[in-house]
């Protein structure tokens, strides 16, 4: 009889207080951001609000400022498709179970063994099995908890990544790859939010990405799983504006290896985003790696308006600024740029021979886009050419000093921290660009998404990439002459490791419960591993399938 009661007792709760889920938190992986970008772009206007995962109250808002009326066939089928993506619907707990075995082949497994040695690395690999848990309880609040998971690590406990150095391996460890063990390192996704018409917050993990490029934004790029974050939002016809505080496993953490959580190592920023005269779009951001030496959170640090660049506390901080450009001149294309700062000499305080003279630490990004809708689908394609200096993202504690030790570090450089085997391991990747520093991209992308629920794409992807790394003496701060004067791609161009790749992927869907998808990536490497001469070649193939199903709300 209680039993009865509280399930009674539950339904009326959830009947009464929901009135809509628009503060649900709509992940990156969802159609709905290709599909604005789409409709924004073909219909003349700059692109829609690049500072992402949006809730739906920003996706309804983002809606409303197309008018409908005015749209041509192709236009409409795409701004109605998603219409049909918001959700208003009152609901209170919603189970997903989803199931996606994928299997992968190559060529190489000698020379190809590593996560970074694949298109579809460790981040683009889906989990075999996952349960996630959609909540809300009022209009105003939403939960979500994706857990557990059926994922195997990345790196094991001896360092390899059998995943990807055998010839033959999937995202499960049974049957075969015996050797790859089960992670713990989730949820991917939990966290709570909350808001109001035109605002929102969130606390707790999830994925996220700040710019416009299809190969790697230079402050926060979708290639980390995940950040142990909080955020907050508000937005309106000219300005949005986010707040961040995003935490990360310091390197005292890293080198202590103790099981403990260590020092504290979090990213704050503020991003400003506008969009002027309908086809213009400004973003301005500004952010600091805070590294404080006694371990201690200083409340003076988390300014939600302050101007970071200005507490001089050099020793414990790493500050870095960016700003981005877009333009749609007319429908259908899109021009964009982007200019990150992490490092920069002014003539008029430091001279170039000086002894302690910093180099250069800088991103430049140029692309364009374009967005072709019709009857059956959309044509749309890219293309990007991107430029780092060989010490962006990096930096020494010291910064007028020669960096001496793998810890001694304040740089751009996070680490996800999992337990495998009983022991604790730490993958690094930088927070920004997947291609880090020293690096020339060019990248070219064409594909058409038809109405019917099927996809293709080609792609080519050219990567130069000299001698500095995320990670052991490659990845050490230097100062004085030699170091600013180094250029990309350090070692020169006989040891630059250049990577030219064709992919090309589809997929089909039946409804939101079943999907097909593949892809086959050709790798030409020159000068792998910085050797000169090390030509290898490697065929990569993927094929996942996926089943998900709900319960009814």
């Amino acid at each position: 009889m209680k039993h009865k009661v509280s399930l009674v007792v539950l339904l009326f709760v959830c009947t009464l207080l929901s009135a809509g889920n628009l503060q649900k938190v709509v992940g990156l992986s969802d159609s709905v951001y290709d599909k604005m970008d789409e409709l924004y772009v073909s219909s003349g206007l700059a692109l829609p609000s690049t500072t992402r995962p949006w809730n739906m109250d920003e996706v309804q808002f983002l809606l409303s400022r197309i008018d409908a009326g005015f749209l041509d066939s192709g236009n409409r089928l795409l701004y109605d498709s998603i219409a049909s993506l918001i959700d208003d619907d009152p609901f209170c707990f919603i189970m997903t179970v989803s199931l996606s075995p994928e299997f992968y082949l190559h060529t190489n497994a000698s020379s190809f063994s590593s996560s970074d040695d694949w298109y579809i690395n460790y981040e683009k690999r889906a989990p075999f099995a996952s349960m996630k848990f959609d909540f809300s309880l009022t209009d105003h609040f939403y939960g979500l908890l994706q857990f557990p998971e059926y994922r195997v690590n990345k790196t094991e406990s001896d360092g390899s990544q059998p995943g990807f150095s055998n010839v033959f391996a999937s995202n499960f460890n049974w049957l075969h790859n015996k050797k790859s063990t089960l992670t713990t390192d989730f949820p991917v996704r939990g966290f709570g939010a909350f808001g109001g018409k035109g605002w929102f917050a969130q606390i707790g993990r999830e994925q996220l990405s700040w710019g416009p490029s299809e190969s790697g934004n230079f402050l926060i790029d979708s290639h980390l799983l995940y950040h142990n974050m909080f955020r907050l939002s508000a937005y309106g016809k000219v300005m949005k504006y986010t707040f961040l505080t995003s935490f990360f496993s310091s390197p005292a953490e890293i080198k202590a290896d103790d099981g403990l959580l260590g020092p504290i190592k979090m990213f704050m920023a503020h991003r400003f985003e506008w969009r002027i005269w309908d086809k213009v779009g400004i973003a301005l951001t500004e952010g600091v790696m805070y590294q404080p030496q006694n371990n201690v959170l200083d409340l003076r640090i988390l300014n939600p308006f302050g101007f970071y660049h200005n507490y001089y506390i050099i020793n414990e901080a790493n500050s870095i600024a960016q700003l981005e450009l877009d333009y749609t001149p007319f429908s259908h294309w899109n021009f964009y740029g982007s200019w990150a700062v992490d490092e920069i000499r002014f003539l008029w305080t430091e001279k170039a021979d000086s002894p302690t003279v910093h180099p250069d630490g800088m991103g430049f990004l140029l692309g364009t886009k374009c967005a072709y809708p019709e009857s059956h689908g959309v044509w749309k394609g890219s293309f990007e050419w991107t430029y780092t200096t060989p010490y962006f993202y990096l930096r020494s504690v010291d910064p007028d000093k020669n960096q001496t030790g793998d810890y001694d570090n304040l740089n751009y450089v996070v680490a996800s921290r999992r337990w495998v085997n009983g022991k604790l391991v730490y993958d690094q990747n930088y927070m920004g660009s997947p291609y880090g520093g020293d690096a020339i991209v060019f990248q070219l992308v064409g594909e058409y998404a038809s109405h019917a629920s099927w996809e293709a794409e080609a792609r080519l992807l050219y990567v130069v990439h000299g001698e500095k790394a995320r990670s052991g003496t490659s990845s050490y701060w230097k100062v004085g002459p030699d170091a600013y004067g180094e250029h990309t791609p350090t070692g020169g161009w006989n040891k630059a490791i250049r990577t030219a790749m064709l992919g090309l992927s589809g997929s089909k869907s039946w409804g939101n419960n079943w999907k097909v998808y593949g892809e086959m990536d050709v790798f030409h490497v020159a000068n792998k591993n910085h050797e000169e001469g090390n030509t290898q070649w490697d065929v990569q193939w993927n094929v996942g399938f996926l089943f998900q199903i709900s319960t009814p709300k």
